[in-house]
């Protein structure tokens, strides 16, 4: 595996953690839906700076980093 799919994994990991745990501890409901929805802009916004000539456009990015919120999604489901 590249480590650009795994930088990517974890960072949408990490960002759809912290924003999962903030929503659950303000109460908000579908909190692990929201962990799953800033996953998804943060990978988004990554490939649209990479437009802008910071980087290599590549889709693939979008789906491993959404790829980190999996568990996130995972413990919503069962726990939420």
């Amino acid at each position: 595996m590249r480590t650009d799919r795994i930088l990517h994994h974890f960072a949408g990991s990490a960002v759809a953690t912290l924003v999962a745990l903030s929503a659950l501890l303000m109460a908000v409901p579908s909190w692990g839906l929201w962990g799953v929805l800033a996953a998804a802009l943060a990978g988004l916004g990554k490939e649209a700076l990479n437009g802008r000539g910071t980087g290599t456009i590549e889709p693939s990015d979008v789906f491993w980093t959404l790829s980190g919120a999996g568990p996130v999604m995972a413990l919503w489901l069962i726990w939420g």
